[in-house]
């Protein structure tokens, strides 16, 4: 029969044990990430608003005109940032749910 270990500093899975001192509990508290995560989603949500709404405001201005270098040049703006924000949602590791 094997010897008990009363020591959870010699138990067998403890590889790293501290030479002094005792050993002390932790208790970590899990932080909740709903609320980063509805807040990241709210800024997405207005990023993307806005740059439609200055496409669509570009567009019309376009049309009235005769001339898209507006919008082209809205587009040039607004796109990484629309490129950014998609690439994140739609993203084929992203496991949560929005």
């Amino acid at each position: 029969m094997a010897p008990s270990n009363p020591n959870p500093r010699n138990a067998p899975s403890n590889k790293y044990t501290p030479a002094h001192g005792r050993h002390i509990e932790i208790a970590a508290r899990v932080a909740d990430d709903y609320e980063t995560s509805r807040t990241r989603d709210r800024i997405a949500y207005l990023v993307l608003g806005g740059a439609a709404m200055a496409m669509v405001i570009a567009s019309g201005y376009g049309f009235r005109i005769g001339d898209f270098a507006a919008l082209r040049d809205v587009w040039t703006v607004a796109g990484p940032f629309a490129g950014a924000i998609v690439g994140y949602y739609f993203h084929r590791s992203r496991r949560d749910s929005l």
